[in-house]
């Protein structure tokens, strides 16, 4: 591994493995990596053109065994209790499952994928080396929510959670993480990874929600998981300089697998 690169101020690496057991992916979520597409990456840091910003990434994590049920938990699952769910594996989205990611997409105003195949690069003829688990709500026989997050043997990742705007009321987003909890708890995995926050981007901060005290964010300088806080949010002055010198770190990133190496042989962290 590449020390000096992961202790700079501004990191970026990605890997495009053909081949990855459960227990890789544990090892890569553990060392703060993250799936994008069919490639993994970590980063420190990300670029919104739009406002020409520089944000640093907080990586999050939750040990499943910390979590409770909180009062604003219980109120989401009463609110969406008449519906029906299911969690099953993910081999592909279907038509009604693209066109509710369409209706989605469509009212959101965010910058994001435009399907669900885009989001995941599927294709029905390439070789997947994740293993994705999709969680559905309906109302009734009408898909309203669904979830896709992959499996290791200790951790699970939510990759999209998507829902019907009509349904906005239900806070659906954050049942779908609720759900995924109760999937991860239930099968005796050990710790859930939600994705990234970002600091000065409240849009993001839904996934504290499970509960700010008992989540950890990874810390590339120090090269482990700490504890969050909310000091963490306040977002840090960026110039010019530091834009671009992060553009250039990441642009210039050639793939070396040792650094993909070192990091599915990190060994689980408790």
């Amino acid at each position: 591994m590449q020390t000096n690169a992961v202790k700079s101020k501004f990191f970026h690496a990605r890997a495009y493995p053909r081949r990855m057991f459960l227990i890789h992916l544990d090892c890569l979520l553990a060392r703060g990596w993250f799936r994008m597409y069919l490639s993994v990456f970590t980063t420190t840091h990300i670029i919104d053109w739009d406002s020409h910003s520089l944000f640093k990434v907080y990586w999050l994590r939750y040990n499943l065994e910390n979590l409770t049920e909180r009062k604003s938990h219980a109120r989401i699952r009463k609110r969406n209790s008449a519906f029906r769910v299911d969690i099953s594996y993910f081999y592909g989205p279907t038509r009604a499952e693209e066109l509710l990611y369409r209706k989605y997409f469509l009212s959101c105003g965010l910058d994001t994928h435009a399907s669900i195949s885009d989001a995941l690069s599927y294709c029905s003829n390439r070789v997947y080396v994740f293993r994705s688990m999709a969680v559905r709500v309906w109302d009734r026989d009408k898909l309203v929510a669904m979830g896709i997050f992959d499996k290791g043997i200790f951790a699970g990742a939510s990759l999209l959670h998507f829902y019907d705007p009509d349904y906005k009321s239900r806070s659906l987003g954050k049942y779908l993480m609720l759900l995924t909890v109760d999937w991860l708890k239930q099968n005796e995995y050990t710790f859930y990874y939600p994705g990234y926050i970002l600091p000065g981007q409240p849009r993001f901060d839904y996934k504290l929600f499970l509960g700010k005290a008992q989540a950890s964010v990874y810390d590339h300088m120090l090269n482990r998981w700490v504890a969050f806080s909310k000091e963490m949010m306040k977002p840090e002055p960026y110039t010019e300089d530091d834009l671009n010198a992060f553009y250039d770190v990441s642009r210039n990133h050639k793939y070396d697998k040792r650094e993909f190496e070192a990091a599915i042989r990190w060994r689980r962290q408790e």
